[in-house]
């Protein structure tokens, strides 16, 4: 007995919906709320004379706190790599805050030349 020809679906992974179309919109308009966010904030810290170094320690602390949240919320655990990497983010930012200390700027060291 020879098989019966079955017809085949056509293949429906190429088909437009709007499910696989809303998750790239959305997914830019959250960059580009985080963009105008960022930009707002460096904007307000220079209005204000804060130095941008802060604004950028408060960013790269972020890790920690996004790590925190899913360890809590969803049990998601670190790995060795990971708790690598946020120490050395951590260390980087430590010693560009520690730098930035000490150091004086050329208005000083021209007014000690006069």
């Amino acid at each position: 007995m020879a098989p019966i020809a079955t017809k085949q679906a056509p293949i429906s992974h190429y088909k437009f919906t709007w499910q696989r179309f809303s998750a790239p919109v959305a997914r830019t308009f959250a960059y580009l709320a985080i963009c105008i966010t960022m930009q707002y904030c460096f904007d307000f810290a220079y209005k204000s004379g804060v130095n941008s170094g802060i604004i950028s320690s408060i960013f790269s602390s972020s890790c920690i706190f996004t790590s925190m949240i899913f360890y809590f919320k969803y049990g998601h655990k670190l790995s060795m790599i990971d708790a690598i990497g946020i120490g050395f983010i951590l260390l980087c930012v430590c010693m560009i805050a520690l730098g930035g200390a000490g150091g004086s700027s050329e208005e000083d060291d021209i007014k000690s030349d006069d």
